[in-house]
């Protein structure tokens, strides 16, 4: 048995190891163990055995360089400590790349597409987990509507409380729905029961009544459609249908109608979080992060300190509820901006178009989805502080940037 055998990771310990950092990302300090730990095991075991090929391996340094942007924006920050959280929250992007580094020439497609379905799977488990839980509360209840709650007015089978048992934010929760709708329509085409599955997750994925989930499945189905179907009008024809059926199931469920069309005027000084929605509150953050940007640009705050400017014009335009609950910037393109400059955009822009522009030409249609899936939720949410948007964009980003590299015959 030769040495690179003898220290080759073991089959199993990939997936081991990222089953346990998905199962941990609501815990914190057992979360950061398990990166380090995978971390550092694929380094000592899979490191001195590997050739890294400029041409074929370049995608696996893109996450890579938008974490070493928050490493060296520590140089300017003036807390370390609050710094290093940040950058130890953004290891997955580091950390999964370099795993599937190590184990690439020992995954086939199958395989590949084999841990996709997976996680559609996993996916549908926890819609199904959700659904039971909201059926046993209506039922004991003996309402639809969240009788616990008086801020404002939730049900049990739609956004916050059918997620809460999950301990998943709907917008979460929505991007895996999403991107599970994409992995099915490209990857599961001889499936007998693809059609009642895709409308399973749309149907779910309405309940969960996450306003840029639903925004971002119409654009999936619009570009499906158009791309399927050759006659353009016929093809036109379809979305406007899929547009007034979504139209009017609006007028008669009242449970999203509440969520999607709500007031866009605010006061900053409004105490009462029932006066916000999430539209307003987006708003006043993107006002205040707009101010305290201009401050410091093109070089930014540094690694975690954009969050303090931020959190300073809160205080300064008179925001309660933003400075009550430092609310972060709800927007990664902001919170790149605000921490890094020009320099945080430059790395997260090219970290977004490079695998876009090369997923067109190798046929990767799944990872060119998986880039408009997450530009957009990167412009209502900062999901790579979030273990729960770190651990999806880094692991999916790594499995699909290892489906189409290209062979020794390229």
């Amino acid at each position: 048995m030769t040495i690179e055998k003898a220290t080759e990771p073991r089959s199993w310990m990939p997936a081991a190891f990222t089953l346990v950092i998905w199962v941990t990302y609501d815990f914190t300090r057992f979360n950061n163990i398990a990166v380090w730990t995978m971390g550092i095991y694929f380094l000592i075991l899979g490191w001195p055995y590997r050739r890294f090929d400029l041409r074929k391996d370049y995608l696996y340094l893109l996450p890579v360089l938008l974490l070493t942007c928050y490493i060296v924006g520590m140089l300017w920050a003036s807390s370390e400590r609050m710094a290093w959280q940040q950058v130890e929250k953004r290891l997955p992007l580091l950390v999964f790349p370099f795993m599937f580094f190590v184990i690439r020439d020992t995954l086939s497609p199958y395989q590949l597409r084999m841990i996709l379905i997976a996680f559609v799977m996993a996916c549908i488990m926890i819609i199904l987990f959700c659904l039971g839980h909201a059926v046993a509360n209506i039922i004991e209840h003996q309402s639809l509507r969240v009788v616990e709650l008086r801020e404002r007015q939730y049900f049990y089978f739609s956004y916050l409380p059918l997620t809460q048992p999950a301990a998943i934010d709907p917008i979460y929760l929505s991007m895996y729905i999403n991107f599970s709708i994409v992995v099915v329509l490209e990857t599961m085409k001889r499936l007998k029961w693809k059609v009642p599955l895709i409308v399973f997750l749309i149907v779910a994925n309405v309940l969960v009544a996450s306003k840029i989930g639903l925004g971002v499945m119409m654009l999936l189905l619009f570009v499906s459609v158009l791309i399927r179907l050759r006659n353009r009008l016929y093809a036109l024809i379809v979305c406007a249908i899929i547009a007034l059926g979504a139209l009017l199931f609006l007028q008669r469920a009242t449970f999203l109608r509440d969520r999607l069309f709500v007031e866009t005027k605010f006061d900053f000084h409004w105490d009462y979080s029932g006066a916000w929605n999430s539209i307003t509150q987006r708003l006043a953050i993107w006002t205040c992060a707009a101010d305290a940007l201009k401050e410091k640009f093109p070089l930014g705050y540094g690694t975690a300190d954009g969050q303090l400017a931020l959190h300073k014009a809160y205080v300064e335009h008179g925001y309660i509820r933003g400075f009550e609950d430092n609310y972060n910037a709800h927007n990664e393109y902001l919170y790149a901006a605000l921490d890094l400059g020009i320099f945080g955009i430059v790395a997260l822009l090219v970290l977004l178009a490079v695998p876009l522009v090369r997923s067109w030409s190798t046929g990767n249609s799944v990872f060119a989805y998986f880039i408009v899936i997450c530009a957009a939720y990167f412009l209502v949410e900062v999901v790579l502080s979030r273990r729960a948007g770190v651990n999806f964009f880094g692991f999916m980003f790594s499995v699909l940037a290892t489906l189409k590299r290209p062979s020794k015959k390229d």
